[in-house]
């Protein structure tokens, strides 16, 4: 695909399964020769067919590769040197443990470009439209890849970073921005920003969300498209993966993984068969120098069996993510998730922000919350809701203390809302 082709999004099963098996022979044939993989395919016979050898790989997890860099430093044995030197380097947040550093080469980028305009064209995002990034570019892979993807396919693609919120703003209205992208979370803050500055919203027509829970979370959702009058669209990648899907600008609610670029299972998680509802197991087929097989991503999801009127039978998961497996903690009796307090608490409107603090130990866990209303709203009956809500919902108490309006911190790429300390 070159930097301007529109990409094909309306392929037949058959045409994407012949597409899939020709990259995954190559992705295979690349990882044969990487340290990291090599164990794994030692025992395959080479003569077997992609489809073969795929069934027969284990899954792999985030901590194998943790492990890995943490006995090769820095970067670990999954990267091809034999392809040549890397030309990009980039990792993860490191907030569900230690950061996992990434290399790419530049046949490996300008395969997560070509993903990147894949979601686009289900975007519905043309040349007519101004993107507006209001982020800082860090060592974080996403906005990245989307900023470059976007300026090569001939869009107009405005930098955001290094500047105040204030500064970003008035950015976004002078230039006439269509178009935001950014996550939930600074969005939002955005939003506020602008009400306590009495300033206009710049007249965008979409949201594209991403880097963390929120686009398919329907009272995050809600908030969004009531302060920007603008559609929202849900995105979904990995450092690890690249980009990997997005919301299809015809049906809301749901991503549709991008499988001309890569395999995608649901698996049960204790049991590892296929399930239509579970979590969701990738293998890309284009990133050749740091190739990712049967990768298990820890996102929880559901596949549609609907199909969608955008036309596209790319898998669609329902919902879009639905959680995590791996964020789960015991409090008094329950299997609690941190990640199901987002939509819970932003379906109330007096609530601005909140954070979350569980100690877990041998001892009882607790939840101890922090929640800050909105201007205006007041905080005892506001404190009050979100106990009867937490009993409710999670059938145990939490300690629900008030904040001042302002005392939460808003961040520019992703929100820290749920602190888990392990006594």
């Amino acid at each position: 695909m070159t930097s301007l082709e529109k990409p094909e999004i309306r392929l037949d099963r058959d045409q994407l399964r012949k597409i899939q098996e020709s990259k995954l022979d190559r992705v295979l044939q690349s990882a044969r020769s990487i340290p990291f993989w090599r164990p794994f395919l030692a025992a395959i016979d080479s003569q077997w067919t992609p489809w073969e050898t795929f069934s027969r790989l284990p899954f792999v997890t985030k901590d194998q590769l943790v492990a890995d860099q943490r006995e090769r430093p820095p970067f670990g044995g999954l990267f091809a040197s034999h392809q040549g030197p890397p030309s990009r380097y980039h990792q993860t947040s490191g907030t569900s443990g230690r950061s996992l550093r990434w290399l790419d080469d530049p046949a490996s980028w300008e395969w997560m470009l070509s993903c990147w305009r894949i979601g686009f064209e289900l975007a519905g995002v043309d040349r007519s439209d101004r993107l507006f990034f209001p982020f800082s570019f860090g060592p974080f892979l996403g906005f990245w890849t989307a900023f470059e993807a976007a300026s090569r396919a001939g869009i107009l693609s405005i930098p955001g970073g290094g500047l105040s919120s204030e500064a970003r703003l008035r950015m976004a209205i002078d230039l006439e921005a269509t178009i935001l992208l950014g996550t939930p979370s600074y969005l939002l803050h955005l939003g506020e920003r602008a009400r306590e500055m009495q300033l206009r919203l710049p007249k965008v027509r979409m949201l594209i969300v991403a880097g963390e829970p929120g686009g398919s979370i329907p009272g995050t959702r809600r908030r969004l498209e009531e302060a920007w009058s603008a559609r929202v669209i849900d995105h979904c990648g990995m450092t690890e993966t690249g980009p990997t899907s997005m919301e299809c600008e015809a049906h809301p609610h749901g991503l549709h993984i991008f499988e001309s670029e890569f395999l995608a299972e649901i698996i049960d998680p204790a049991t590892g068969q296929a399930a239509d509802r579970g979590e969701l197991v990738l293998t890309n087929l284009g990133r050749t120098y740091g190739p990712l097989l049967r990768y298990r991503t820890g996102d929880l999801v559901e596949k549609d069996p609907e199909p969608c009127p955008c036309g596209s039978l790319f898998l669609r998961l329902k919902g879009g993510i639905l959680g995590r497996r791996d964020d789960m903690v015991f409090i008094r009796g329950n299997n609690f998730h941190p990640s199901a307090l987002l939509p819970v608490l932003f379906d109330l409107p007096e609530l601005a922000e909140y954070r979350a603090t569980i100690h877990s130990g041998e001892a009882l866990s607790s939840l101890r919350l922090e929640v800050e209303p909105v201007i205006g709203a007041l905080a005892g009956p506001l404190v009050n809701k979100v106990e009867k809500l937490i009993r409710e919902k999670f059938l145990f108490r939490a300690e629900v203390e008030a904040v001042p309006a302002g005392f939460l911190p808003r961040a520019d790429l992703k929100a820290r809302r749920h602190i888990l300390i392990r006594d």
